[in-house]
């Protein structure tokens, strides 16, 4: 069954990435250069920017806390209302599409406190 593994950046991605790999479980980063390979065995590990068009039995997203979805840095900085409102919008989008790759279940973990979009 396909599981992948979505984070909000590369960062987090990465390090979840490694720990899983280190603990001797196939892994697969899906990445801009590496699309992904439904017959591969193992865990996914992606962006939820990477998985837009893509399907997966299980998704399980990391660190759906506040400041990171909505990424702070994506919205900082922003003093146009209707800019704001619009970066906003792509942000609740991209947390839709990333979960909505899921046949079958989605698992949603946070550090602290989470997501206001949850």
């Amino acid at each position: 069954e396909a599981i992948c593994f979505v984070a909000r950046t590369n960062d987090i991605v990465n390090r979840y990435r490694e720990h899983f790999s280190k603990s001797g479980l196939p892994v697969f980063l899906i990445s801009r250069d590496a699309v992904d390979k439904s017959y591969y065995a193992g865990i996914r590990f992606a962006t939820m920017h990477r998985v837009k068009g893509l399907e997966f039995d299980y998704i399980l997203m990391a660190s759906a806390s506040k400041d990171i979805i909505p990424l702070k840095r994506v919205l900082e900085g922003i003093d146009n209302v209707t800019a704001l409102e619009e970066a906003d919008l792509r942000e609740r989008a991209l947390l839709y599409v990333a979960v909505t790759r899921a046949k079958k279940e989605v698992i949603i973990t946070c550090n602290g406190e989470k997501s206001e979009y949850l």
